[in-house]
């Protein structure tokens, strides 16, 4: 079976199954269109970490264009940076009304392979992402915000919450591997 014919009978599945299975299914589609057919010798950086195969796995299952939210690729700064860190994070879930982003409820912050090594900047990554979470649910009047943080091909999904009196939590509830070949495409599947 081709590509293209895998994608179609997969989008035809998304199409009766519920929400969460849908957007479960069409990421599978769009890795199935992009990962490459055998590993790579040399390095991926970061832009195409994020070009090929993150925006690939991880937009389907955030962006709903038709609910007023997006999954955004960051270049300069947010709305909801707080002045202590510089710069924004490399993704943003935001909300849409009428025509302008209205409100950040995710993030995200991704590391290549070149910089996997790098604890601090990793660490870094994470406590920005707790930063960017605390003020949008300061901003915004938030229940929680989503943080997503990505090492090459590993990404760890957390919740961020306001718990008590100048307390904010912040949760892994999950990881998944994105898979770098279509050979992989099945241990996504696979896994409980």
């Amino acid at each position: 079976m081709t590509r293209l014919a895998a994608q179609s009978v997969l989008n035809q599945i998304a199409e009766n199954a519920n929400e969460l299975e849908s957007r479960i299914i069409l990421s599978v589609a769009q890795l199935l269109s992009t990962l490459p057919k055998d590993e790579r010798l040399d390095e991926i950086h970061e832009q195409e970490l994020c070009t090929r195969y993150l925006n690939a796995a991880l937009s389907p299952l955030f962006d709903a264009p038709e609910k007023g939210f997006f999954f955004r690729w960051a270049s300069t700064n947010t709305m909801d940076a707080p002045t202590s860190l510089n710069g924004c994070p490399d993704v943003m879930i935001s909300a849409f009304r009428g025509v302008t982003f209205t409100k950040n409820v995710g993030f995200g912050e991704i590391k290549s392979i070149q910089q996997c090594s790098n604890n601090f900047a990793i660490s870094k990554d994470l406590i920005r992402l707790g930063l960017f979470s605390k003020e949008a649910i300061n901003n915004y009047n938030l229940n929680g915000c989503l943080a997503i943080q990505t090492v090459v091909f590993t990404t760890t999904f957390y919740i961020s919450a306001f718990t008590a009196d100048g307390i904010y939590t912040m949760i892994e509830i999950g990881n998944i591997t994105v898979p770098s070949v279509i050979s992989n495409l099945k241990k996504i599947l696979d896994r409980p």
